[in-house]
């Protein structure tokens, strides 16, 4: 908070619960593994919300999601503990921070918006379809298993996703087919063309138990 004091800002510390890069969905944040702080500054006749330890990193994409956040987009990663500095209008717990899927910054970047917000997809007989809305960005979807039972090759796991891509709509949807029981991730990347390289976007925990047994 010193350098928005020294520039003559009110500011206010913020303590809370963060989906930090190690978080997974569908877990809890509710320990001192995931406890943060970030800062409430006073700006222009109303507070705006700043992290200036995630704003601070040089990922570009992280260092302009974290100043003067909207509290809609810092909801999907910050809870705080005392509400107001929710700085909304519509209520909100921390069991419904805990079940929204985890997002990275790059999402708000490239405007990419998955249709179901939820942590924690349940499938009882293997298959699921994720739909996204996205425009003028390559994306790629990684499946990873999570167990129990021994690792499934990765080449494997990206025969099982098939792409569907409508393009009046803006959108695409991934048809998955799981090869077998247990848990997954979903993550979704974005290419970043000049850079060459793929960033996370948002990622989903995935259940799969067979209703018959």
């Amino acid at each position: 908070m010193f350098p928005f004091r020294i520039a003559g800002l009110k500011c206010e510390r913020v303590d809370g619960f963060v989906k930090s890069s190690d978080y997974l969905p569908g877990n809890t944040v509710q320990s001192p593994k995931f406890q943060h702080s970030w800062v409430a500054v006073f700006m222009d006749g109303h507070f705006r919300l700043v992290d200036p330890q995630y704003g601070s990193t040089c990922d570009k994409f992280v260092h302009e999601h974290f100043f003067a956040t909207s509290p809609d987009e810092l909801i999907l990663s910050h809870f705080p503990k005392d509400k107001k500095w929710l700085l909304m209008n519509q209520p909100a717990t921390i069991e419904g921070f805990e079940s929204t899927l985890k997002t990275w910054p790059a999402m708000f970047h490239f405007n990419i918006r998955p249709l179901n917000m939820k942590s924690v997809i349940r499938t009882y007989d293997g298959k699921l379809s994720i739909t996204v809305l996205l425009q003028n960005v390559a994306v790629n979807p990684q499946l990873e298993y999570a167990g129990p039972g021994q690792e499934i090759d990765s080449d494997i796991l990206e025969e099982k996703i098939d792409h569907e891509i409508r393009d009046v709509d803006n959108a695409e949807t991934y048809h998955v087919t799981l090869p077998q029981e247990g848990n997954y991730y979903f993550t979704v990347y974005a290419h970043v063309l000049e850079e060459c390289l793929d960033v996370p976007v948002f990622q989903y925990r995935i259940e799969y138990v067979d209703e018959l047994l």
